[in-house]
């Protein structure tokens, strides 16, 4: 894990891990996390587009993601360019992303809150979006 960050297991309810990866700013952070876990995640992704394209996840999501939640102002992007690798539900924001997550989780699942996309559309920085990430699950 990264350290000095607020990167990590947040929280494990009814047997569900929920990891806050909010550094994750790029795509290809978003890979590596991805890579990180087995499989049965459900990827929380969303934030400013930063231009790159979201089409190298398309094999890795197809293989360990089982729902793909999308946000912010990249949620249509990403949702149109990972169309068909997974079932996709686009939220507003992180605080349904997380009640969505829940919902939709089974024991032994993984919530991997890694964004893929900047925080400026509706933070100050990553700190700030990992924490409110990181508070939102714990008011499960």
């Amino acid at each position: 894990m990264r350290t000095g960050t607020p990167v990590g297991i947040c929280k494990k309810i009814k047997g569900v891990k929920y990891i806050n990866d909010s550094k994750a700013t790029n795509v290809s952070s978003t890979l590596v996390a991805i890579e990180s876990f087995p499989s049965e995640i459900i990827l929380i992704m969303g934030g400013r587009d930063k231009g790159s394209g979201y089409l190298p996840l398309k094999k890795l999501i197809r293989e360990k993601v089982k729902l793909l939640i999308v946000l912010g102002e990249a949620g249509d992007l990403i949702k149109e360019q990972l169309s068909g690798v997974a079932e996709i539900i686009k939220v507003s924001g992180v605080r349904d992303a997380v009640e969505v997550a829940y919902k939709n989780s089974d024991r032994h699942d993984i919530v991997l809150f890694s964004p893929g996309c900047s925080s400026y559309d509706q933070f100050k920085n990553f700190q700030e979006r990992g924490r409110f990430f990181k508070s939102e699950v714990e008011k499960i």
